[in-house]
């Protein structure tokens, strides 16, 4: 991931949960952030009420 400069989360449909991220793909996605890298999801991310919706 360091020598990388973007990086493409394919968050697909899993178990009946839509656009679903899992907990390591978000602990990658914050690493990817510190990194000051950029961040791309495949589809839009869905509204949760423990989640802020950030242009990253």
């Amino acid at each position: 991931m360091k020598k990388g400069k973007v990086i493409l989360v394919l968050n697909l449909d899993k178990n009946r949960i839509k656009n679903y991220i899992g907990a390591h793909t978000v602990l990658e996605m914050v690493f990817i952030l510190v990194l000051n890298q950029k961040i791309f999801l495949y589809n839009n991310p869905i509204e949760m009420d423990y989640v802020e919706n950030h242009t990253l």
